[in-house]
């Protein structure tokens, strides 16, 4: 705001060289290349990093599962188990929810040896690839927190769904929140093959692609019922 409001002031040569030193900047942030040892086998489409209107989206929820917990929102625990180049940290603390835990480990090594972070939510934009949902769905059962889940559409016809959810009535209670816009996502450079990504949708946080319709698969439960979520979406608006 101050540069902008004493642009004017500028000579043309000083005008000059602040849009070459941002260009510069903007060119070396695009360019850069993300260099991430997974300690895990890992497919190539897997990484992408969710964008902020993704995280924007849900954010009343947070808010409001802070709410229902008596907490703060800032000491809301968040668990995001899978880790890409965790973009996720940044883009939640800026929401106002700092205490998030996403960190380049195995979630199964993790879970397989207890040690999962305590939380009060977990929220993730899982890999789809393999088995990944399955085993995910499964664990946020029998995990009995809330959960919201960053998926494509199509998951949610998938002969394992229901079973992982634990039955039919028990998927039931999963409500799923659509954006208006379809979501676009960020493949960090470096982190997939050149022939595998969009390079004319280039920008600071990779490559742009949106392959599949997606949306958050959530459940609030045993916290707030699918039922007295969706009262309260509605009376205040969202």
């Amino acid at each position: 705001k101050k540069l902008k409001a004493g642009w004017k002031g500028f000579s043309k040569k000083e005008r000059a060289a602040i849009v070459e030193c941002d260009q510069k900047k903007m060119n070396a942030s695009v360019s850069a290349v993300v260099s991430i040892e997974h300690p895990f086998d890992a497919n190539d489409d897997d990484h992408c990093e969710t964008a902020p209107e993704a995280y924007r989206d849900v954010a009343p929820i947070l808010h409001h599962i802070a709410t229902l917990l008596s907490k703060a929102p800032k000491k809301l625990r968040i668990y995001d188990p899978f880790y890409c180049a965790g973009s996720v940290v940044k883009h939640l603390t800026e929401l106002g929810f700092p205490q998030v835990y996403n960190k380049c480990e195995d979630f199964y090594d993790v879970v397989r040896d207890g040690r999962v972070p305590e939380h009060d939510v977990l929220l993730t934009n899982p890999p789809y690839s393999g088995d990944h949902v399955e085993q995910l769905l499964r664990f946020c059962r029998s995990n009995g927190k809330p959960f919201l889940l960053l998926m494509p559409n199509y998951f949610c016809a998938k002969d394992f769904y229901e079973e992982a959810l634990g039955g039919a009535a028990m998927a039931k209670k999963v409500l799923y929140l659509c954006p208006r816009k379809r979501y676009f996502y960020w493949t960090p450079k470096g982190l997939r093959k050149r022939g595998k990504v969009q390079t004319q949708h280039a920008g600071a946080g990779g490559n742009r692609t949106s392959p599949f319709i997606s949306f958050w698969f959530l459940d609030l439960d045993p916290l707030i019922s699918a039922k007295a979520l969706l009262r309260w979406w509605q009376e205040n608006d969202q």
